[in-house]
């Protein structure tokens, strides 16, 4: 079955249900289900199933963010940087940014 025909608006809430971190999972602390220990994300997949999912799936990735390290952090930071994310605007998608460790020295 073809997902040529259903209209954007439709394939963008189907995407946000498949990719969106649901709201206990992003805000559970040390807990088992937390985001840190459930399974991998399947975005990648869902993004490469076509440029038309592509397109409309990437702004919902960055709706997220868990930072839970120095390099992770530098890696978001260089990704903020991309000439692409820039054009797109991903850094406005952003609505929940989660700080885990590491930076307890910037914050006494």
């Amino acid at each position: 079955m073809s997902t040529e025909h259903v209209p954007d608006e439709l394939l963008e809430t189907i995407l946000n249900y498949a990719l969106s971190i649901p709201s206990a999972t992003f805000e559970a602390w040390r807990e088992p289900f937390t985001f840190a220990a459930s399974p991998l994300s399947n975005a990648p997949d869902i993004l490469a199933v076509s440029k038309r999912w592509n397109s409309i799936g990437t702004p919902l990735v960055w709706d997220a963010v868990i930072l839970r390290n120095p390099p992770n952090t530098k890696s978001f930071a260089e990704a903020l940087q991309k000439p692409q994310t820039k054009q797109l605007r991903l850094g406005s998608r952003l609505r929940r940014l989660r700080i885990e460790s590491g930076y307890s020295h910037f914050v006494k």
